[in-house]
């Protein structure tokens, strides 16, 4: 059984990408801010709330994988957020704030995954952007 994290599985990409993993058997853990009010099919599934720009929550959510499992063979990156109304219009706070999830959060994710990975010497991470 493939041990899958998610990260960004509360809407969009991620959450189908969870949905589907689900069917084919795979053990999930889910993370996002909002996790805990998605709804899921029963089964493996771990839903750990994990905001991906504090470097902290990050941790605390690599922690709670940690108790659960050993390892992990997929990590799929593809939390992001989208502009909310035209470049232009933009503030420099929104922004940041999309290239602090977007960017810095998959880094910080990466770097957690990636530690567990080389421990086990094997692993996978998929990155998607938008």
């Amino acid at each position: 059984m493939k041990k899958v994290v998610i990260v960004g599985a509360s809407s969009g990409l991620g959450k189908e990408l969870a949905l589907l993993l689900h069917k084919s058997g795979a053990e999930l853990f889910l993370l996002s801010r909002n996790i805990g009010r998605i709804r899921f099919p029963t089964g493996k599934i771990t839903r750990i709330i994990c905001n991906i720009v504090d470097a902290a929550s990050i941790k605390m959510a690599f922690r709670k994988i940690d108790e659960i499992t050993k390892r992990i063979d997929v990590l799929i990156n593809c939390a992001g957020l989208g502009l909310e109304r035209r470049l232009e219009k933009s503030s420099p706070e929104k922004i940041k704030q999309i290239i602090d999830t977007i960017l810095t959060g998959a880094i910080l994710v990466c770097q957690d995954g990636y530690k567990r990975m080389l421990r086990a010497k094997r692993g996978h991470i998929i990155n998607i952007s938008s």
